[in-house]
């Protein structure tokens, strides 16, 4: 039998997401949840974008989770349900 080790293109990268009112901190972890990095970004359109950019150098954006913040991440959620297939909020 033999054994698939997925490519690095075909990476799936879960992003962890922490709500500050003026920041945003993910941190990214591989298939096999191994961090992979952590990066703060502003509550800004552009921030989101960055944070995405950065989390795709490691692999495709599989899915996300929010830490229980209330409204706070409402913005960035409604940002990345374009680019990962499953987005979801975690309580506290």
């Amino acid at each position: 039998m033999d054994l698939f080790i997925p490519s690095d293109a075909e990476a799936l990268d879960t992003l962890g997401i922490d709500t500050d009112a003026h920041i945003r901190l993910g941190v990214t972890l591989d298939r096999l949840g191994r961090r992979l990095g952590s990066r703060s970004v502003p509550t800004t359109e552009a921030g989101y974008a960055e944070l995405v950019a950065w989390v795709e150098r490691f692999g495709a954006l599989d899915r996300v989770g929010f830490e229980g913040s209330g409204d706070l991440g409402v913005g960035l959620m409604r940002f990345l349900r374009w680019y990962a297939s499953r987005v979801a909020f975690a309580g506290r």
